[in-house]
């Protein structure tokens, strides 16, 4: 590899001059100061500036950016380009004029030898990086009352996932030796990411995090998002450094994980370069950091170059003619990726938190996608021997407990000495039967008692409720397991809509019925659930999803499969706002993924070839074991980490619904509505 960029000296005194000229050309077309004397980044910026936890296990920590451009040599296709002055921060820029999509700060070393200098710097146990600038905060101006400040953290090395990393069943599909021996796939020199805290009046109303592709918003009173003394907490992926809002597995892309934990705190503001952005002139200030922040470095320097440089931080992708190189087989995956381009590529103006211009998909990628949506399973490693606590004195319903998902979440239950177990169902000789076949496992040290217990029936509903309330005083976690799936059109017992009125409205009108029971335990127990069974099939709801007026009839318009997505989008709003209204309780919904249960069979049987051909493959190829299945509400049951009123998919994964069940309009309608038909009922 050539050697580093600033020990070069011109070939020849032409040269010398031509470069000479294209730096004073790239300073010329910034004409006007670079710097306005006392001009000083708001307090307030820094209050609200984002805190990092690096995870503990990433080898390759925030990087110094004058040390990453020493240690490059600027590529033009792949080829040096002759006679540059030696690079630094304030001339960098100077490379636009050969071309800006074609510029690679290419590494002076091999990068898969991983020369000291790709690992960054840790911070302290303060979160303080003392020799290295590794972040870059710009702040963008909208009016006199908004303001966008953007945090960039830069990173000399991108670390991709490996085969550990992908979730089931693409894991068994993406093959190749060198992936199955644990290979990295999307590597590259160079790594920018960001987070944007939006202010009006000088007080946060919303923050942006940066992740790979794409990234998340939330607004700053939303719940999921964590603060310390008013900054917003972030924790960067292993390797990848995308940024999330939580510690844990984290999908992107679709099927794969990032790995997040609270390992090294890194305040990135207490070693940074701040600049003032005018979207109109495209000219970039550097600005006085708050005070009580020191100047890295000192206030002298410029070093606005170092966002107009346009190219890459990086190598380009690697040719397949590079040995080096390798690609996933059928996947297209490269080993090495081009690195990333900076700051000034990144949306600095946008009207949302988000980018406005979105990214497209790839065939691919959509394929994966809408596969995924429906049958992919991944997030905690939850075991339910080793992570369901002991339940002594609990008293536990799950609905549709004869056999499946629901069987199994009970199996699993017994295990923990919980005080009663009522497994609710319709016929009591099936209920009775899997109770006897718990028995003779062994499986079962707890009593389980059988609920008769018919959704579609508001009088067999009130009637199971009066029967449990004549046995138990107490209820500490009520999972909403049953539920019917493209079924022949059908009204039930009150005139609902099949599907809607067993799957939704029947179990909103046994929650209720429990409710006081379940508030009074709250009393004893800090810890009482409801768990609501949904579906990824939610996404096949229409577009006009409640139709109230239509969900008092059999919908023969509506195909059997969309009106199952309805009642599922359901079970997601009411269980969100159930969660809204009754804080003492934690109520969520989950996804168990596909599962090889007769609910599958339903839908095969009632629909056209190609969806029923289509859900067949699907479950052939990737559909999961009861146990398996089974793993998401129980997870969702005990594990510490729940949030009440979250729709998780998954195993514990967050953030995969559909906009529709996200939308608390839509969700409120559902809820005001629900209410007014069950009050004559309560």
């Amino acid at each position: 590899m050539a050697s580093t960029a600033s020990a070069r000296a011109p070939a020849s005194m032409p040269g010398f001059l031509f470069g000479l000229f294209g730096l004073l050309l790239a300073y010329s077309a910034r004409a006007g100061p670079e710097s306005a004397p006392g001009d000083r980044c708001p307090d307030y910026v820094a209050r609200h500036a984002p805190l990092i936890w690096l995870h503990s296990d990433d080898p390759f920590k925030p990087s110094d950016l004058l040390t990453h451009v020493r240690h490059t040599t600027p590529m033009l296709d792949g080829n040096p380009i002759p006679d540059l002055p030696s690079l630094d921060l304030d001339n960098l820029d100077i490379l636009n004029q050969y071309g800006e999509k074609n510029i690679a700060l290419t590494s002076n070393d091999d990068p898969l030898t991983y020369p000291q200098w790709l690992y960054g710097e840790a911070p302290d146990a303060d979160g303080r990086i003392h020799n290295s600038t590794p972040c870059v905060v710009v702040l963008v101006e909208k009016n006199q009352r908004d303001l966008d400040a953007f945090f960039f953290y830069f990173y000399s090395f991108n670390e991709g996932p490996n085969i550990t990393q992908v979730l089931e069943p693409l894991k068994h599909i993406v093959k190749g030796e060198k992936v199955e021996s644990g290979m990295h796939f999307g590597d590259h020199v160079g790594d920018w990411e960001h987070n944007m805290v939006r202010f009006r009046d000088g007080n946060p109303t919303g923050i942006y995090f940066s992740q790979h592709v794409d990234g998340s918003s939330y607004h700053w009173d939303d719940s999921k998002l964590s603060k310390s003394d008013g900054r917003p907490i972030v924790y960067s992926a292993r390797g990848s450094h995308a940024n999330y809002a939580a510690a844990g597995n984290q999908i992107h892309n679709v099927v794969l994980v990032d790995y997040c934990d609270e390992g090294q705190k890194w305040d990135p503001v207490l070693s940074a370069y701040f600049y003032r952005f005018d979207a109109q002139s495209f000219r970039f200030t550097r600005i006085d950091p708050p005070d009580g922040l020191a100047s890295s470095p000192s206030p002298s320097a410029n070093l606005t170059s170092l966002i107009y440089y346009a190219g890459r931080w990086g190598d380009a992708q690697w040719p397949d003619s590079d040995p080096r190189q390798d690609t996933v087989p059928k996947f297209g995956l490269k080993r090495f990726n081009a690195g990333p381009t900076g700051p000034r590529h990144k949306h600095l103006v946008r009207k949302g938190l988000k980018p406005d211009q979105r990214r497209k998909m790839g065939w691919t990628e959509w394929f994966v996608d809408k596969m995924a949506t429906a049958f992919l399973m991944g997030g905690h490693d939850f075991k339910p021997d080793r992570d369901i606590p002991d339940l002594t004195g609990k008293v536990i319903i799950v609905t549709g407990g004869n056999a499946g998902l629901g069987l199994e979440t009970i199996r699993q239950i017994a295990k923990h000495n919980p005080a009663h177990i009522y497994l609710a169902g319709r016929s009591k000789e099936r209920g009775e039967k899997a109770i006897e076949a718990l028995r003779k496992e062994g499986a079962s040290i707890a009593p389980i008692s059988y609920l008769p217990l018919d959704l579609s029936s508001f009088d067999s509903i009130k009637a199971a409720v009066q029967s449990f309330k004549e046995s138990s005083q107490r209820l500490d976690l009520l999972i909403n397991n049953a539920g019917i799936m493209s079924t022949p059109d059908g009204l039930t017992q009150e005139g609902y809509e099949i599907q809607f009125g067993t799957n939704h409205m029947g179990h909103a009108l046994f929650t209720q019925l429990l409710l006081p029971v379940m508030k009074k335990t709250a009393n004893e127990n800090p810890d009482v659930r409801i768990v609501f069974l949904s579906s990824g099939a939610e996404g096949w709801a229409p577009k006009d999803t409640y139709q109230f007026d239509k969900l008092k009839t059999k919908m023969p318009e509506t195909a059997s499969r969309y009106r199952y997505g309805i009642s599922k989008v359901a079970n997601i709003h009411y269980a969100a706002a159930l969660a809204e209204r009754n804080p003492e309780i934690k109520v969520v919904s989950v996804h168990p993924g596909v599962v090889e249960t007769n609910l599958a069979e339903s839908i095969i049987n009632n629909s056209n070839f190609l969806i029923g051909m289509v859900v067949y493959l699907g479950t052939k190829v990737a559909a999961v074991s009861p146990q398996k299945g089974a793993l998401n509400q129980l997870w969702a049951s005990f594990s510490p980490d729940v949030r009440s009123g979250t729709f998780y998919h998954p195993v514990g994964v967050t953030g995969k619904g559909t906009r529709f069940s996200e939308n608390k309009d839509k969700r409120e309608q559902l809820y005001k509505w629900t209410e007014d038909e069950l009050r004559s009922h309560l």
